[in-house]
């Protein structure tokens, strides 16, 4: 089990995060892979607004998100001494 911070539940507030991101990508991988591609064509000579993700990159969003969603349950449960 992990040993919590002084803050007793201080641990929740990245484990919150890192679900939040991981529902975000599970949730709306469209969204999030179009954000990337529009931040990768900042600088370049393409407009960011006509920017597409590939498919390809829509399903990985998705799949690492799922997986970011395990991990934090992985913690949230360790932490709270449910396994282990």
């Amino acid at each position: 089990m992990l040993a919590s911070p002084a803050g007793g539940l201080l641990w929740a507030v990245p484990i919150l995060l890192l679900s939040l991101v991981g529902g975000l990508m599970v949730a709306r991988p469209y969204s999030v892979a179009k954000f990337n591609e529009q931040m990768d064509a900042i600088g370049s000579t393409r407009n960011h607004r006509d920017v597409e993700p590939a498919d390809w990159a829509v399903t990985a969003y998705r799949i690492c998100g799922v997986l970011v969603l395990f991990a934090a349950l992985a913690v949230v449960l360790d932490v709270t001494g449910v396994v282990g």
